[in-house]
């Protein structure tokens, strides 16, 4: 059983987007490599399919040992010996990608491809295979509606909020149309706001502005992180980066592509409701 993570992309180019789905391609080139302390990272076993009209891009972000020995029996000599393997894999994390609604879901390898290791791999492969020239992307956690901000309600005092959001693309909703429009006119492709409380007896009040903001990146269109005291006067720090409460789902075959392609689609169609 696989465990599937939603995220929005957010590509960041000066490049020609006009056709999208040969850019992702590009971006997940098998020939990119990146080394950490040893082992090796790539994209694998990437593929495209069609279901009626809509376009999915399939892969896999490989972990493997270029170079390791293991111990072998060698039964006509009795002895144990050692063989080095070639690019033995430690461990792969399978994605799914529809570029129309900029939404990924990826499957971690636990203790092997960590969450946070897919989404800062994924990006340095990503930018490598289109030689790092003007070009980035960035993954956003999708959330279950209203956790974060329930979350921040329940900080006695919050002292130090910061908000990252990207326009959206393709849609945005009433709750932060207006943000999201602001950001598109003036032609923003990242915005960053930090608001702190320095005062000893009170905290950040959350007007109806913030608050849009925090569901903007709710729905993947950016982060936010909030520091406050908690009814103890403990010091508490709330993402939308934490693991829980993002949206999931299983499945038993993760290399099943006509699988992955029938859930992924119920998963956005749901995704893309909220957004009306």
């Amino acid at each position: 059983m696989s465990k599937f993570n939603f995220a929005r992309f957010h590509l960041h180019t000066s490049k020609d987007l006009s056709d999208k789905n040969a850019f992702i391609l590009k971006g997940l080139s098998i020939e990119g490599k990146k080394e950490d302390r040893g082992h090796l990272y790539s994209f694998s076993n990437i593929k495209q399919q069609n279901e009626n009209g809509v376009t999915f891009i399939f892969g896999q972000l490989l972990k493997y040992d270029p170079h390791s020995d293991e111990e072998t029996y060698d039964e006509s000599k009795s002895v144990i010996i050692n063989t080095q393997i070639k690019n033995r894999v430690l461990g792969k994390a399978s994605f799914i990608i529809n570029s129309d609604s900029s939404i990924i879901a990826f499957s971690p390898a636990p203790n092997i491809i960590t969450q946070e290791r897919f989404i800062k791999t994924f990006r340095d492969l990503f930018k490598e295979n289109h030689e790092n020239m003007f070009t980035d992307i960035s993954l956003s956690l999708i959330k279950e509606q209203y956790t974060f901000i329930e979350k921040v309600r329940t900080l006695k005092t919050i002292k130090r909020i910061k908000i990252t959001l990207y326009p959206s693309n393709p849609n945005n909703r009433d709750r932060w149309k207006d943000i999201d429009e602001r950001l598109q006119k003036n032609d923003i492709t990242k915005y960053t706001e930090t608001l702190e409380n320095n005062k000893d007896e009170s905290g950040i009040i959350i007007d109806d502005e913030t608050e849009n903001k925090f569901l903007m990146s709710e729905d993947g269109y950016g982060d936010c992180m909030a520091v406050g005291s908690d009814e103890n006067d403990g010091e508490k720090k709330i993402t939308t980066k934490e693991k829980n409460r993002t949206i999931t789902f299983d499945v038993d075959n993760a290399e099943s592509l006509s699988l992955l392609i029938e859930i992924f689609r119920s998963k956005i169609k749901q995704i893309t409701e909220r957004m009306k």
